[in-house]
């Protein structure tokens, strides 16, 4: 098991939802299609394979890297540190601060991240040079590491550091509104942070049919996530929900030529039910 970042009571945290039992079931998706397209092309059969770990490896992304020349002496010695800190029974918060960062110190401090704002929080996502300078412009700052840029990795996290505390104080003197029209008329991609519940309501998602209120026997109206790919035509339709436990049986029962009288004489002997038993 890879740890996913997070942490509670210092140790690594499982995380909420399970992307990767959904990325598992992508790749499943996405293998059959494309085996079966193989199929009317060629006429010739296949089987697809995936696993769980191998999901868990796709969404590492660039963690999953390693240029050996470069990489290859620096990994040796993380895992030389890591093995002694093991031998001596180190929490595991300081196992974990081994693990090489991915992202520059500029990215981690300024440029790609969330910010508390006055009355919420705002993310940015500027990841290249050109859209670093439109931010640092529309805070009214400068980044001189921009136009010439610190070679020493000890310098970098200095000079970020001490810039990251400045545009935190900064963003932090007004609402996340007031940000987003700053930032949108410099081109810079950046939104406000919603919580998982909110987005049910959102407008970007509801005007776009990313949501789908599916009407339920039982529970009534259920908003939930509408289908994640689209085409044209009748395409990819929502599914209406799955009929109540027990409600198919008399009908495929039926189907299979046992007469009215039998159903009922199964569900009575208790051989079979027709709805869901009461707790």
């Amino acid at each position: 098991m890879a740890a996913n970042g997070r942490l509670r009571d210092g140790q690594p945290t499982v995380s909420d939802p399970p992307v990767v039992d959904y990325m598992c079931a992508m790749m499943l998706a996405f293998g059959i299609a494309s085996a079966l397209f193989r199929r009317a092309q060629t006429g010739r059969g296949g089987e697809v394979d995936v696993s769980l770990l191998m999901a868990a490896l796709t969404i590492q992304t660039n963690a999953m890297v390693r240029v050996e020349s470069v990489d290859g002496p620096h990994h040796a010695a993380l895992a030389a540190a890591l093995a002694g800190l093991r031998a001596r029974g180190a929490p595991y918060v300081e196992q974990a601060a081994v693990n090489p960062q991915i992202r520059t110190p500029a990215m981690v401090r300024v440029y790609y991240r969330s910010f508390a704002t006055r009355d919420a929080s705002l993310a940015v996502a500027c990841g290249s040079p050109a859209l670093r300078r439109a931010f640092i412009r529309a805070l009214g700052l400068t980044d001189e590491a921009l136009d010439r840029p610190l070679v020493d990795v000890d310098a970098q996290a200095r000079h970020y550091d001490a810039l990251g505390a400045r545009v935190e104080a900064l963003v932090a003197s007004r609402t996340t509104a007031e940000w987003k029209t700053v930032l949108d008329a410099h081109g810079v991609p950046a939104a406000g942070v919603k919580l998982p519940f909110e987005l049910l309501d959102d407008e970007q998602a509801l005007v776009n049919g990313m949501l789908y209120d599916l009407p339920h026997p039982l529970l009534g109206t259920l908003r939930v996530a509408s289908t994640p790919v689209r085409m044209d035509g009748a395409g990819f339709q929502p599914s209406p929900a799955t009929p109540p436990f027990g409600s198919e049986v008399a009908d495929l029962l039926g189907g299979l030529g046992f007469p009215r009288e039998a159903v009922e004489q199964l569900v009575k002997d208790g051989v079979t039910r027709t709805t869901y038993p009461a707790r």
